[in-house]
């Protein structure tokens, strides 16, 4: 699974520019990855989720964004990030 699409990694996506180099963003999103694997109920919203990983909302937002987009995350109407195979 490709954790960091091509586009998510430049910024182009959204038109911000990524601060972090190739292996600190691969590590960062690991980490997110890591997290809902060890908890697989969990359910965060963006601020809960800037808050757990230490991060600022651009951040957050394209991390989050990016494992919706290749289908690891979901977010569901009340605006909670979960995985998407136990999403119901």
């Amino acid at each position: 699974m490709e954790l960091v699409s091509s586009s998510a990694s430049t910024g182009s996506a959204v038109g911000r520019v990524e601060r972090r180099d190739a292996q600190s963003r691969e590590r960062l999103v690991r980490r997110v990855v890591s997290e809902y694997q060890q908890m697989p109920g969990l359910r965060l919203t963006m601020v809960q989720a800037r808050r757990l990983f230490g991060l600022d909302l651009a951040a957050c937002e394209r991390v989050l964004s990016g494992l919706v987009a290749i289908g690891f995350l979901t977010q569901n109407s009340r605006g909670l990030y979960q995985r998407r195979d136990l999403a119901v």
